[in-house]
């Protein structure tokens, strides 16, 4: 029962979060859309890339949009604000960028475990509980 309400709490927190990234891709999408990541970013290196979706992964995971800092971002990630800049339009492409590839990784493990489970609660429950 215990394990039920640890899923039913993280699916809650799912839908919260949901309707918070909704929110903000409507209000980017009004003022004038989002070209997450731009075409700068694609062409770094792939040590590169993962660098930053680590600073990303520091500060997203445990703070919430409005308490995240671009500051610690690029202190984390080692790059310059100017940098920044070149990869991203702002604070929100950044996180939109974060929560999509955190999404594709969860959709991934979620098709594994459903693959080797065979049965759907064992599978939710192991996708909700292993670290993305």
């Amino acid at each position: 029962m215990i394990v039920l309400r640890s899923m039913i709490s993280a699916l809650a927190l799912d839908a919260r979060q949901n309707t918070h990234l909704q929110q903000l891709t409507i209000k980017s999408f009004k003022k004038g859309g989002s070209k997450m990541p731009k075409a700068t970013f694609y062409r770094l290196e792939l040590t590169k890339k993962r660098q930053l979706f680590r600073a990303l992964k520091k500060e997203f995971e445990y703070k919430s949009f409005a308490d995240a800092s671009i500051n610690e971002i690029i202190k984390t990630a080692g790059i310059a604000r100017g940098s920044f800049y070149q990869y991203f339009e702002d604070e929100l492409d950044c996180y939109l960028y974060f929560v999509e590839k955190l999404q594709k990784k969860r959709n991934q493990l979620f098709v594994k475990l459903l693959i080797q489970e065979r049965e759907i609660f064992l599978q939710v429950r192991a996708c909700f509980f292993n670290k993305v």
